[in-house]
């Protein structure tokens, strides 16, 4: 549930209406575009993301890739366009596109980044249709430190309201 607080966060700061025309090559905007990509790259390095990236479905409905963290932060070369590997699309992306509401995999096993997580948030346009997906691909260590951390509140609640009671 963190990491779908972090991508509504991000995605709060985007402008639907002028990325929408942008996937859609209705509209150029170099300066928007760099911008949005600096908001990525300031998340996923005060979030400790491995990426921060924005998929999308073509007229022929092919699934591409938006704006994304830069190669020296995500390893890939992935400009406005690119096809998404085949391999790289999971089912709760798909879902995503079809409900309209967040997803988040389970651990997922990958030889560059080790053990991580995805998580999807809608990108909807004013008629409130999902038209691009914000996603951002994190480590599992930091979901499981996260699950550790509220465990070890609620115990020492549950401790202390036991105390107070007694």
């Amino acid at each position: 549930n963190t990491a779908i607080v972090q991508l509504n966060s991000i995605a709060s700061m985007m402008d639907t209406a002028k990325y929408e025309k942008i996937l859609n090559g209705k509209e150029e905007n170099e300066k928007y575009i760099k911008d949005i990509e600096k908001n990525f790259i300031k998340a996923a390095t005060v979030n400790e993301l491995y990426s921060v990236y924005t998929v999308y479905y073509d007229t022929d409905k092919v699934l591409k890739y938006g704006i994304s963290t830069p190669d020296e932060y995500s390893n890939d070369d992935l400009n406005i366009g690119s096809p998404v590997e085949q391999s790289d699309i999971d089912e709760e992306l798909i879902t995503v596109f079809e409900t309209g509401k967040p997803e988040y995999t389970n651990i997922i096993k990958s030889e560059r980044w080790g053990s991580l997580i995805s998580a999807y948030v809608p990108i909807k346009n004013d008629s409130g249709k999902t038209f691009a997906v914000i996603a951002i691909d994190l480590p599992a260590g930091s979901v499981i430190n996260d699950a550790k951390q509220l465990l070890i509140k609620i115990v020492s609640i549950l401790i202390i309201s036991s105390i107070i009671t007694a």
